[in-house]
């Protein structure tokens, strides 16, 4: 038996039973099948159910005009507020500059369902006009974080693109296919005779039943077609079976059967995708539109109203394709020329999307391009990216090339977006069409500056973006000698890049003056987008001047902002996260930046700077190396080197180099601290990589690589000569960390260069420049040998030493050492310990006691006359007997044997 449907149409009593049980025990009920099945009426009917047993069920409509993210989520808060749903909160993300992104929306609806009482069902019909589109992706991903409480109920024409091979092992999945809603002979009959076709007899039924295939709208249209006409004329042998063929003749059955001027208006709208009564006075060339919808409503066409204010309507998708292709029969010209009107009508609105849509539909890619050529810019200022992104991968390739604003903005967004190579290739373009247009003769000159001004502050960015920093000073002065743009956006990303170049060449910088003064031109402009960078950038500075308090304020908005825009491991985020992750570490706030990393790691190669990923490097780095020492670090260094080659970040490769020598070193495999470095890092001697006016972090790199492998092959010296230089030279330019990290390397080679007391003398210096700040890592950093010397020498009673004391006390509870005095109260009364000490010989104490006091193995090898091979055999044999496996460990294990202090 068949039952009427809400939508009109009838339905089987069977299946409609069998969905409306099923769509509330499984996560998502998919109902696929081609044009025309009633997969509408079915959506409607199982709809009209669950609202009548008082449970909240929404329906979203999705139209072929829902572009973007943005579009789709409109009408799904409309939907929700239709069911009396609170949707404040989403409204409010909507409505704030640059943050409405996909992934926010995403989370902010999922936390919206799952804070309600009861069950939430989403009906979404036609989910294949989202097939190819920017909505897509957020679509599926709303679909994936749906709350356990929320269930999904689709209709599509095409496989959609979810996972239903894993739904399906869950059991989450419920479907229904063309075969479930395929009418039989019998039901065929019996929808018949309901719509008042009792005379026609069974074989003339049978043969409209056969050749539908029992689809439900070509019986649906059989049925109109057949009032006032003998069915002998629908059955002609002639006619074909297939489902276009008796679409189209049951449909033009209907159109024959209206006014002329019903006609008219059907045809002359038919290429909308919608339309309001205004909208079809300016298409149509009359003003009756209004009266026209309300005729057409009332002879139950195929027609359906978007809204509650019967504002905007569409017609049902087949009825608007054949109306189209009937008015292409009557003049080609027509509905292109409709589109276009329709174009300008919307952008008269403000309705941009809609106009650059109607403008593609019409087959006029190039005013969708000038559409888009006044807006590109401030999409990228809004955060929009995706948007754009949508927008101008609908437009041909050859089309574009003749819009440099469109051009330029498409390499901003490649180049923040790390495809370097991408945008190189559309800045080569623009600059072409930029002099071709020059030499055309018919632009304004203001035109001019204009394009010559954006293009160079592409060029900047692409120079910033890829590390260039020589490159960058120059963009910058050029762009300083153009004539002042008045974008507030542009005006201020100048300042940000000032800075950031002054960050990176070590020049004395006001920050908090240059930073105040770009985000006064942010303000102005209206963007919270850009916040993301330019903090990260005010962040990176004052971590580098060793202002930790002021750099994790604006790291911790960067990081804000990027949640709230991208998600709390979105790739915005990471931004601000990773960097602040190194700022926690400096001072000492472990834990902390652990969590950032975890956090933000998997999203770091995706957007931003590079010092994201050197800070990644270095935190990851060293809080592996305190936890789980070797394989994990030869990991990291790897991973981040691998990283290097990819985006050809020449300072990440710099840094991994300079860490991978570091780290080989303190294991004690010198002949391993070369491995990342490349034929050309290294000058003929030393004192060539001295600090210079003008050098940058990239050489300052490769004099930390330089300094690094000289202390791998004992030439303590003149390393230390070497850093005590650049160290003086951060000091002198205001850049305190490097300043103290140069300073701590410099006294550790003097130590190993063998005068103890000239390291201590030197460390106390630099703790003078640290004391101030919260730098406190980069003294445990360095290990032992620091350590040991502070520990031998410090006193009491100053200020540095208790900075000193401090930083004893936070060593021995990295390590789990004793306390001093502890560690003197008899430890070999521990029988453990006691078996340890008698297992050692006398030279392998020896030996323990120098690793306890920072001395190297050549050191430990020239004080006892033995060669430094056998040094490395003995303190294997030590870690054995004494249960470690690393040196850091061998000098816990020291002090609790009592052998050091």
């Amino acid at each position: 038996m068949i039952a009427p449907t809400a939508g009109g149409l009838f339905i089987h009593r069977e299946r409609l039973a069998r969905g409306s049980s099923l769509i509330r025990t499984s996560r998502i009920t998919l109902v696929q099948a081609p044009a025309g099945y009633g997969k509408t009426s079915l959506l409607a009917d199982w709809q009209r159910q669950l609202v009548t047993g008082g449970d909240s069920a929404a329906w979203l409509s999705i139209d072929s005009y829902e572009q973007t993210p943005n579009d789709l989520y409109v009408a799904l808060i409309r939907s929700l507020e239709n069911v009396g749903t609170p949707v404040d909160s989403l409204n409010d993300l909507l409505a704030a500059d640059g943050f409405a992104t996909a992934h926010a929306l995403t989370v902010a609806t999922s936390n919206l369902l799952m804070g309600m009482d009861c069950p939430v069902y989403l009906f979404s019909d036609d989910v294949h006009l989202l097939y190819g589109k920017p909505s897509e992706e957020a679509f599926y991903d709303l679909l994936q974080q749906l709350p356990p409480n929320a269930h999904a109920v689709l209709a599509t024409r095409e496989s959609p693109s979810l996972a239903l091979g894993r739904l399906r092992a869950r059991g989450e999945l419920a479907e229904f296919g063309s075969h479930d809603l395929r009418f039989t002979a019998e039901e065929a009959r019996e929808l018949f005779a309901r719509e008042g076709h009792a005379g026609l007899s069974i074989e003339d039924l049978d043969e409209i039943s056969c050749r539908t295939e029992g689809w439900v709208s070509g019986l649906r249209l059989a049925s109109i077609a057949l009032r006032g006409t003998s069915p002998g004329s629908l059955l002609q042998p002639q006619i074909s079976g297939r489902e276009r063929t008796i679409e189209a003749l049951f449909a033009e059955e209907v159109l024959a059967k209206q006014a002329a001027d019903v006609q008219e208006f059907l045809l002359k709208t038919s290429p909308l995708s919608q339309f309001s009564a205004d909208l079809a006075n300016a298409v149509t060339g009359n003003t009756n539109g209004r009266q026209m919808i309300a005729a057409i409503e009332a002879l139950g066409l195929f027609f359906f109203s978007l809204d509650a204010e019967g504002i905007w309507y569409r017609y049902h998708l087949l009825f608007s394709e054949f109306l189209t292709r009937r008015l292409d029969e009557i003049d080609p010209s027509l509905a292109p020329s409709i589109r276009a009107s329709a174009s300008l009508w919307f952008e008269k609105q403000g309705n941009f999307n809609e106009a650059f849509n109607h403008a593609l539909r019409a087959d006029e890619p190039d005013r969708a391009a000038q559409i888009l050529d006044l807006r590109c810019q401030g999409l990228l200022y809004s955060g929009d990216i995706g948007l754009f992104r949508g927008l101008v991968a609908q437009i041909p390739e050859a089309t574009v090339a003749k819009y440099p604003r469109i051009l330029l903005t498409q390499a901003w967004h490649d180049t923040i977006m790390w495809r370097f190579s991408d945008a190189e290739i559309s800045l080569s373009i623009a600059r072409d069409r930029i002099e071709a247009i020059k030499r055309e003769g018919d632009a304004a000159p203001a035109h001019l500056r204009e394009l010559d001004y954006l293009y160079t502050h592409r060029d900047l960015m692409l120079a910033i973006f890829t590390d260039r920093m020589e490159d960058a000073l120059d963009k910058l002065r050029y762009l300083q000698s153009l004539t002042p743009h008045n974008d507030e956006y542009l005006l201020g990303t100048n300042i940000t890049c000032d800075l950031y170049v002054r960050i990176n060449k070590f020049v004395r910088t006001a920050i908090t003056d240059l930073s105040a003064q770009a985000k006064a031109h942010y303000r102005r402009n209206g963007s919270t987008y850009v916040l993301i960078w330019h903090s990260s950038v005010d962040g990176i500075g004052h971590l580098r001047a060793g202002d930790l308090h002021r750099a994790n304020h604006a790291l911790e908005e960067a990081l804000q902002i990027g949640r709230r825009i991208g998600g709390d491991r979105s790739g915005l985020a990471a931004i601000g996260g990773l960097l602040l992750a190194e700022s926690y570490y400096l001072a000492d706030r472990r834990q902390e930046a652990a969590a950032l990393l975890e956090e933000h790691s998997d999203a770091a190669a995706e957007i931003g700077y590079v010092d994201q990923l050197v800070a990644r490097l270095k935190v990851s780095l060293r809080i592996s190396q305190a936890a789980d020492g070797r394989s994990g670090a030869e990991q990291i260094l790897a991973e981040h080197a691998a990283l290097a080659a990819t985006f050809g970040f020449e300072r990440l490769r710099l840094a991994v180099a300079a860490e991978a020598a570091r780290h080989q070193v303190r294991e004690g495999r010198r002949d391993l601290a070369v491995r990342y470095t490349l034929p050309g890092d290294l000058e003929d001697t030393l004192e060539q990589h001295a600090p210079f006016i003008g050098c940058d972090a990239t050489w300052e790199l490769k004099a930390t690589l330089a300094v690094r492998l000289a202390q791998a092959s004992g030439s303590y010296g003149p390393a230390a000569r070497l850093a005590a230089r650049w160290r003086d030279h951060a000091q002198r330019t205001g850049w305190l960390l490097p300043a103290v990290q140069w300073g701590i390397l410099a006294a550790e080679l003097e130590v190993l260069n063998g005068d103890r007391l000239r390291g201590y003398r030197s460390l106390r210096a630099v703790i003078e420049v640290a004391r101030p700040t919260e730098l406190v890592t980069p003294f445990l950093d360095e290990g032992e040998i620091v350590l040991s010397v502070l520990r031998e020498y410090a006193g009491t009673g100053t200020q540095t030493d208790e900075f000193i004391g401090q930083l004893l006390v936070r060593q021995d509870a990295i390590l789990g050492n004793l306390a001093r005095s502890e560690a003197h109260d008899d430890p070999v009364d521990d029988p453990d310990l006691g078996g340890m000490i008698d297992a050692l010989t006398p030279k392998e104490v020896e030996i323990l006691t120098g690793v306890g006091h920072g001395q190297i193995n050549k050191e430990i090898a020239r004080y006892l006359g033995l060669a430094e091979g056998s040094v490395k055999w003995y303190l294997n044999r030590i870690y054995r007997k004494i249960g470690v496996a690393r040196r850091a460990q061998a000098v816990k294990r020291a002090r609790q044997l009592g052998l050091i202090a």
